[in-house]
Formats: C-alpha cells, sequence, structure tokens
C-alpha cells in the first residue's frame, strides 16, 4: 500500500485474474494493473476520478437492477468486504 509503505497480499479468483491477463500488456509503460490511467501527459488524478464516477454509476445500475435497497459504490462494497458484513447488502427475493 503506498500511502502506509505496507505491502498487501490479495487473494484473485480465476475470473479477475482472466481479467487482468486481458489487460496486463495494454500499456507496459503503466504502473497500474488495469488501463485506468491511459495517457500520462494528461493530469492522472482527473482521470482516475472520472473512472471512479463511472463505476461508481455502474455499480448503482446493477444494484437498481438487482433491487438491492443500499445505494452501491466502490466505498460500500470496500467497507463491506473489510468487515465481511455481506449480509448487510439487502436483495429481495
Amino acid at each position: 500500500r503506498h500511502k502506509t509503505r505496507r505491502k498487501l497480499t490479495v487473494v484473485v479468483c480465476p475470473e479477475a485474474m482472466a481479467i487482468i491477463e486481458n489487460y496486463k500488456d495494454m500499456y507496459p509503460d503503466s504502473p497500474y494493473l488495469l488501463p485506468i490511467i491511459q495517457d500520462s501527459k494528461q493530469d492522472e488524478y482527473r482521470q482516475y476520478s472520472k473512472m471512479l464516477r463511472l463505476h461508481n454509476y455502474r455499480l448503482r445500475q446493477v444494484g437498481y437492477f438487482l433491487k438491492i435497497r443500499e445505494q452501491l459504490s466502490t466505498y460500500v462494497l470496500a467497507i463491506l468486504g473489510q468487515r465481511r458484513h455481506y449480509d448487510r447488502i439487502i436483495i429481495p427475493a
């Protein structure tokens, strides 16, 4: 983790690894695992923010279609995953 200078170990499921393998050589000079920042000449934070907004918008759409009462976002999913409170997302039967 860059902020704390600590190394993380992450377990990656086969489906996620297939996505990583698909994109890993797309931008070989990029320090990022996935092609979120595509043009190093542009403001990287702006590119990151734009992709985060798009990702959160798509998560909200998934939640809407699945009729999940809680508004999904990367923040909500990170907190739930971190605390293992998966049962807090209410999916109607």
